[in-house]
């Protein structure tokens, strides 16, 4: 009766769902979901799982042992969204949705035939659809893997995981890798939100100052075509079986057999073995990295080209003897505002990512580098090291190169490359995830990891150095000056006319941030006399005033980018706020969120202002 209009209204807001499975499965399974009336007269559901039968629901009383379920919940202030590994008939979920109707809410099913049941059993309210943020039926989505970690990921950072007791019994093995998934993507977000909140830290010191010397630049993604598709490529990390590979790495840059980048402090253990790599990547902004890198830049012969993203430390940028090669993140707002080829041409990006080593493996695959050849990539432990030994480059490295008997203790197991059992730990086996997905969501078919005793890492191949050598690297393919190669160039001109609208609109922010406290003045005022009309009027109105805002190019530019995460946080208070059914509630809480934010962006003007002139001075400079 319900199943096909609720599938209609769930079809366009969940397309990942194999939604025309659903209805077969009634004719095709052999009872195994049932909906029954329990004594007390309420619908129950009853499963048949390995021959026995259980119970989802009270077969008495549904909806009392619901109420018992969801009072034993404790929702603190933060908890704004609902992760349900499995609702059956959805009892306690409509309870607590009652109780707190801004509350959202995600849905994890492991039995597809119970949320055909759930489907059949009701009408999908517009409240209902609305609130739900994401679900996830197994078996009926269109790629377990990637699906499952695109539906943890989508999660509320502030996220409630409730599971009734039945699900708990009855699916045990699923419940429990639902619950280590649920783990890992929480440590993957707060990774992720660490990563941003570094690099924004870094936006103003490196990225502003870096930027001048990547419009005069060539982006690296550009050399594709003339140089690297189809040519092998070897990406050297510095992980500790680095050393054992020393030997062929020489004999591979000697005879010019694949072109050799070095990713992050690999490149202080190649150059101390009078390895020079083919080219260096760097993203890492803190001021450390300039003593790695002044190993090669303090030789004045100098011709290991330098591919840096603009967030990398800008003393290794302006001190560089030699080619600078661009890559550009899709996150960077400049690029996104300033550049524009000459030609027309799309101007070539790479994702963000947290280390250099997935940098520099998306930019080997954009160049279309074929095979890819990871080395050094241990992702594990190795003789108690971390790192490969002898990466030196700055006084405090030593201390991180060696495990500490903390590290010992935190120490787990994962699979290494032969099948075996490797200790790891938390970041190093959240970048073996995070590469792990990248190949995946990139389709990378033709990367050979190396990798001596390192961990598994999917969707490589493992092979010896010595045999990818014998196999496939046979004969010279690296053209030795490459890097004095130049195609596109970009607009200078599109890049003015670009920052003259930028100081247009510097001009007028402050005047638009004075009538956006004005407005929050008269919402606080209009709360405190609960004029719930007035307050409806000024709510709608204040959003078009925000707006003037946040699309300032000025603000959008070079503001946002310093606080992104700041901005996130509020626009996810806001969508709670928005849901709020009492008018002067809102605009209390409204008011109370703008005020910080704009306090906020207040700060940021004052501490970007500087920054943004030394920009401005060296973008007049610019030769059109």
């Amino acid at each position: 009766m319900y199943l096909s209009k609720n599938i209609e209204i769930l079809k366009g807001r969940f397309p990942n769902i194999r939604w025309d499975m659903l209805p077969e499965l009634r004719n095709t399974a052999e009872r195994q979901a049932d909906i029954e009336l329990s004594q007390k007269g309420t619908n129950t559901l009853k499963v048949y799982v390995n021959g026995n039968v259980s119970y989802i629901h009270s077969k008495y009383d549904p909806l009392s042992e619901a109420a018992r379920i969801a009072d034993s919940i404790e929702l603190k202030p933060e908890d704004k969204h609902l992760l349900f590994y499995g609702i059956g008939l959805g009892y306690v979920l409509d309870i607590i949705r009652r109780k707190n109707s801004s509350l959202t809410y995600s849905i994890y099913e492991p039995e597809p035939l119970i949320f055909l049941e759930f489907l059949c059993s009701r009408k999908l309210s517009a409240e209902f659809v609305e609130a739900l943020k994401g679900i996830y039926v197994k078996g009926l989505v269109v790629n377990e893997d990637l699906d499952l970690v695109r539906f943890f990921h989508a999660l509320d950072f502030y996220t409630k995981p409730i599971t009734l007791p039945s699900y708990e019994r009855i699916y045990a093995e699923d419940y429990n890798k639902f619950c280590r998934k649920l783990k890992d993507s929480i440590i993957d977000k707060r990774f992720s939100i660490g990563t941003k909140y570094v690099y924004e830290k870094r936006w103003m010191n490196n990225t502003l100052k870096n930027f001048p010397y990547t419009m005069r630049g060539e982006n690296i993604l550009n050399l594709a075509d003339r140089f690297f598709r189809g040519k092998p490529a070897v990406l050297v990390a510095s992980g500790p079986s680095l050393d054992e590979e020393i030997e062929n790495l020489k004999i591979i840059k000697d005879r010019g057999l694949a072109y050799i980048f070095s990713a992050g402090s690999a490149v202080y253990k190649l150059s101390k073995h009078g390895i020079l790599p083919d080219a260096v990547c760097a993203i890492d902004g803190d001021l450390s990295n300039y003593d790695l890198y002044r190993i090669l830049f303090e030789n004045p012969e100098n011709k290991t080209p330098l591919i840096y993203a603009d967030i990398v430390c800008n003393e290794v940028v302006s001190s560089y003897n030699a080619s600078l090669f661009s890559m550009i993140m899709n996150n960077d707002p400049l690029a996104a505002y300033y550049l524009k080829h000459k030609s027309g041409a799309p101007v070539e990006k790479v994702k963000v990512a947290p280390s250099v080593a997935l940098m520099t493996l998306q930019v080997l695959d954009k160049l279309q580098c074929d095979p890819i050849i990871l080395v050094g990539q241990n992702f594990a432990l190795k003789n108690d090291y971390y790192y490969a030994p002898g990466i030196d480059f700055h006084k405090n490295r030593e201390a991180r190169e060696k495990i500490t008997e903390k590290d010992r203790q935190k120490a787990f197991q994962v699979e290494d490359v032969y099948g075996n059992m490797v200790y790891t730990l938390k970041d190093l086996d959240l970048m073996r995830r995070n590469m792990e997905f990248l190949i995946k969501t990139n389709s990378m078919d033709n990367i050979i990891n190396t990798t001596r005793g390192g961990a598994k890492i999917s969707g490589t191949q493992y092979m010896t150095l010595e045999d990818v050598m014998k196999e496939k690297l046979t004969a010279p393919v690296v053209v030795p000056d490459w890097y004095e190669s130049r195609t596109e160039i970009y607009d200078m001109e599109y890049a003015q006319a670009q920052h003259e609208l930028v100081l247009e609109e510097k001009n007028s922010i402050d005047e638009i941030i004075r009538d956006v406290e004005k407005e929050i003045e008269e919402i606080e005022k209009s709360a405190r006399n609960k004029s719930w009309k007035k307050l409806d009027r000024l709510l709608s109105d204040f959003t078009k005033d925000i707006k003037k805002l946040t699309r300032n190019k000025y603000y959008k530019t070079f503001i946002f980018p310093a606080n992104t995460l700041h901005v996130e946080l509020l626009a996810n208070s806001l969508e709670h706020i928005a849901r709020e059914e009492n008018t002067v509630k809102k605009g209390r809480e409204a008011a109370v969120r703008y005020k910080e934010f704009i306090a906020e962006v207040k700060k940021l003007l004052m501490i970007v202002e500087p920054y943004f002139k030394e920009f401005d001075e060296k973008m007049r400079s610019m030769d059109l």
